[in-house]
């Protein structure tokens, strides 16, 4: 189960005026301020299921997302993932969740996909069988048989999304962040992607954030 109980979380930025005298002023005194971007969050997800998460840009559901992954840590509150704290970044914690944060990409740009997923297959310490039954499985499932070896600057955007998806899960996580994973997409690559995250209802416990209100009623 993934628990989350009154959480908070915010940032510290800040603000300079305009112009010379504007950059000369901030040089000796810098004017803070701090941004509240989760306020008394509360969410309860069991195994298995998918959850979609809506707002507009600057709602806070990427930072959401870098909270449950363990990449920042909550000002207050609790977070528990199947069990663990994710800030304290346990190997265990980390092998079982798989993530996609917006158009970052793990993708090594100049090279086939198939030279970053065998990286992975070595960070992740996969016994080349199953590794090899797993990935013939998700090419074949995405229509990507043919994309392989083509180098990742060659593909079009939803070919380095699906395979975005073939990182995230090519070491079977328990819990998959998705955050935004349709973006810039056009219609059909976005249907194609659908029908692969549907596929893994039940398997895999999926946290999604979009900002598409079919997309969470297609998925969630």
């Amino acid at each position: 189960m993934i628990k989350i109980e009154n959480l908070f979380y915010s940032y510290n930025s800040f603000e300079k005026d305009s112009g010379f005298l504007g950059s000369l002023k901030d040089f000796f005194k810098r004017r803070e301020i701090k941004k509240l971007a989760i306020e008394d969050f509360n969410l309860e997800v069991e195994m298995g299921e998918i959850i979609g998460i809506l707002g507009p840009n600057g709602s806070g559901k990427t930072t959401l997302i870098k909270l449950l992954t363990g990449i920042l840590n909550p000002e207050s509150g609790i977070i528990e993932c199947d069990g663990n704290i994710p800030f304290k970044k346990e190997k265990s914690y980390l092998k079982s969740i798989g993530v996609i944060i917006g158009q970052k990409s793990q993708l090594i740009w100049d090279l086939p996909a198939e030279e970053t997923l065998e990286m992975l297959r070595c960070i992740y310490k996969i016994d080349k069988t199953s590794y090899r039954n797993k990935l013939n499985n998700m090419v074949e499932l995405l229509n990507l048989e043919d994309k392989l070896r083509v180098p990742v600057r060659k593909l079009s955007l939803g070919e380095r999304i699906k395979f975005e998806i073939i990182c995230a899960l090519i070491h079977s996580p328990k819990i998959l962040f998705l955050d935004e994973p349709t973006l810039g997409l056009d219609v059909l690559a976005r249907r194609e992607l659908w029908a692969s995250i549907k596929s893994l209802k039940g398997k895999v416990t999926i946290i999604l954030t979009t900002h598409y209100m079919d997309e969470v009623e297609n998925l969630s």
